[in-house]
C-alpha cells in the first residue's frame, strides 16, 4: 500500500491545467496534483474490477452521490469502496434527504442501510451527523443531510 503522494508520475502531462496543477491518468482515471498532494476524480461506475496496480484512496469522498445510486448499485459499491480504501484511510459519504429537485432521480437512502452496508464490508463507522443543508433554499424546503465516515477493521 502507497499513499497517493507517493504515485510516480508519468513523464507527459495529458493536460495542463495551471502551472501548478497538472492532470495525468492513472488507472484509467485521471489524477490530479496540487503541488505534492494528488487528488483522482473518479467518474467511472464503481463496480468490482481486477487490476495488478490496484489503487488504494486514503480520503475518498462520495459527495452528494450516493442517494442517486439504487440499492442494487449500492449493494455493488460499497464493497468495491472498501477495497479501494487503505488501511489508514477514511470514507467519507454524505447522504442528502428530503424532496427531490424536479428532473432529477434520487433514492431514499437512511443512515442505518448504508451504515449496516459498511459495517458488511468491513468498515466501521466513525462519523454519523445528522443536520439541515447549509443553502437556505434547500433547508427552507426541508433538505437535510447525514455525514458518514468509516475506517478499516
Amino acid at each position: 500500500m502507497r499513499p497517493l503522494n507517493s504515485v510516480s508520475r508519468p513523464r507527459v502531462p495529458v493536460t495542463r491545467i495551471s502551472s501548478k496543477r497538472m492532470v495525468y491518468y492513472k488507472w484509467g482515471f485521471p489524477l490530479v496534483w496540487f503541488g505534492s498532494l494528488a487528488l483522482v476524480v473518479v467518474t467511472a461506475a464503481l463496480e468490482p474490477r481486477a487490476s495488478a496496480d490496484p489503487m488504494m484512496f486514503v480520503v475518498p469522498i462520495i459527495s452528494a452521490v450516493w442517494m442517486h445510486l439504487e440499492a442494487g448499485e449500492r449493494c455493488t459499491a460499497m464493497p468495491v469502496l472498501a477495497s479501494l480504501l487503505s488501511r489508514a484511510g477514511v470514507l467519507y459519504i454524505s447522504l442528502r434527504h428530503g424532496p427531490v429537485p424536479e428532473g432529477r432521480e434520487m433514492f431514499e437512502v437512511s443512515p442505518a442501510e448504508t451504515v449496516a452496508s459498511a459495517k458488511a464490508s468491513g468498515l466501521d463507522a466513525v462519523l454519523n451527523v445528522y443536520r439541515a443543508s447549509t443553502q437556505m433554499v434547500d433547508r427552507e424546503a426541508g433538505v437535510t443531510w447525514t455525514h458518514l465516515a468509516f475506517v478499516k477493521v
